[in-house]
């Protein structure tokens, strides 16, 4: 997937630690009915001193690929945490479901 124009830069607290973040953005290729959609590439930097990490004086760095796999409904995220340390860093992967405003009406309707 090739990287987008679109940069975004955030600064605020994660984990109780001033960082920043910065955000690209590009498109997934399509195979099958898998595909096609956006894909969010972020790194976050924080925990500067690394006093959350024992014995770890490196900042903690989060690397993560979030990527629309079905529609705007089933996404895909892969990812590294702790990048910077090797004995604490660890692969992430996952894939979830998002539920629209609509979706959550009628299913809270729905149970009751």
């Amino acid at each position: 997937a090739a990287m987008g124009n679109d940069v975004a830069v955030r600064v605020g607290l994660k984990n109780n630690s001033g960082g920043v973040g910065i955000d690209t953005y590009g498109t997934l290729p399509k195979v099958g009915m898998i595909g096609g959609g956006k894909i969010k590439y972020s790194a976050d930097v924080y925990d500067f001193n690394g006093n959350d990490t024992p014995g770890s004086d490196t900042p903690r760095v989060d690397l993560t690929a979030r990527a629309d796999l079905i529609g705007d409904t089933v996404y895909g995220l892969v990812g590294y945490d702790n990048a910077m340390n090797q004995e604490y860093g660890s692969p992430k992967i996952g894939v979830g479901i998002k539920f629209q405003d609509d979706d959550l009406k009628y299913l809270v309707g729905s149970a009751l």
